[in-house]
């Protein structure tokens, strides 16, 4: 009966750690998920805002003028426009 008693004992001392361990991992997995829920939230209601930003850049460096006047005074400016914009395609003027 003793060695019984020892054994449940054990059994029950490690149920209990690994109830526990689970518990925390879900309330760190819970804070996990609502952080990511909080970011994803910011990112898709400033999306429409960023996309337009480049749409509009990437048609402003398509025109001539605007990049001779870029190139003139603004050269690091017009770098950074290319950079961001170069997955819609190079800025050359036409």
């Amino acid at each position: 009966m003793i060695i019984k008693a020892e054994i449940r004992t054990a059994v029950s001392a490690t149920f209990w750690k690994g109830l526990t361990l689970f518990w925390k991992r879900d309330i760190e997995l819970q804070s996990d998920l609502t952080s990511l829920a909080r970011e994803f939230n910011v990112a898709e209601q400033t999306y429409g805002i960023d996309h337009l930003d480049l749409v509009l850049a990437t048609g402003l460096l398509r025109n001539r003028r605007v990049v001779g006047y870029l190139v003139k005074h603004y050269q690091e400016l017009l770098f950074e426009f290319q950079k961001l914009t170069d997955a819609e395609g190079p800025a050359v003027p036409q």
